[in-house]
């Protein structure tokens, strides 16, 4: 559960960027926590850039989610979390 925090941190962090998911809110139970996203219609982003041969998971091994992050922290959209 800690890499999901980290990632609403990331959310938090970034604000209302128009370029980035819009946070709305999130809820901690004892076994879950319950996000609360912006709806984007259009697909999956990940789908979409694995067809436009934007991700070589080959070349690297981290999830998908993380190498976005650190895509945006590396284009200025965010401190280090």
């Amino acid at each position: 559960m800690e890499d999901v925090r980290r990632e609403i941190s990331i959310l938090h962090h970034l604000g209302d960027h128009p370029n980035v998911v819009e946070l709305i809110d999130a809820y901690e139970g004892s076994k879950h926590i319950y996000i609360v996203m912006e709806l984007c219609k259009g697909g999956e982003l990940f789908d979409r850039m694995r067809e436009e041969g934007l991700l070589d998971l080959a070349a690297r091994p981290q999830p998908p989610a993380h190498a976005v992050a650190d895509a945006l922290i590396a284009a200025g959209y965010g401190g280090a979390p």
